[in-house]
């Protein structure tokens, strides 16, 4: 598939684009990786899966079960990390992004895409990881060239408060970019 870590971190770039998921996808179907996405299926709490296709091409389905800027984003490269580490004949990813999994590759998933976009020799020194605010989430994004919703995400993960920095994560973008193409 030609990926590797400047791959990854190339699409992560893309994230403080405002057509940044268009851009990732087209990008990612010149190397041939499919992405297909898709409304969530009802009572489901499907957000990614990877799989190779019998030509042997990878595909990435996002369902967009949560429709913010930092969970299509985050989703996209924790699949992208299997299709480039995990993924063989036979093989096939389902995720709940919000799972804390045990298994090997499900955690190494989630170390790439966490590191594609924030390295962590930065986090730990950064202002958001420092002293979060509104100010200095867009420093700390604007600084290593990503969006902002990452930046609050990653903060309201890490310290497992789901109550910060909502306004800051883009609820109903991905589907409005992608309106004309997802079916309900």
């Amino acid at each position: 598939s030609g990926l590797d870590a400047d791959v990854m971190k190339r699409i992560a770039r893309l994230s403080a684009e405002s057509n940044g998921p268009r851009k990732a996808i087209s990008e990612l179907s010149e190397i041939g990786i499919t992405v297909v996405l898709e409304l969530p299926l009802r009572g489901t709490s499907v957000d990614g899966a990877a799989l190779l296709r019998d030509s042997g091409y990878p595909v990435i389905g996002l369902s967009l079960r949560h429709d913010r800027i930092d969970s299509f984003w985050f989703t996209l490269l924790h699949e992208l990390a299997h299709v480039w580490k995990h993924l063989d004949r036979g093989t096939v990813f389902v995720d709940d992004i919000e799972l804390q999994s045990n298994d090997l590759c499900e955690r190494e998933a989630n170390k790439i895409a966490r590191d594609s976009f924030i390295p962590r020799s930065h986090w730990a020194r950064s202002a958001a990881y420092r002293n979060p605010s509104r100010g200095s989430i867009e420093e700390t994004a604007g600084k290593l060239g990503i969006s902002p919703a990452i930046v609050a995400g990653r903060l309201r993960f890490d310290g497992k408060d789901f109550t910060r920095f909502s306004d800051m994560l883009g609820p109903g973008e991905i589907r409005q970019l992608f309106s004309g193409e997802l079916s309900s």
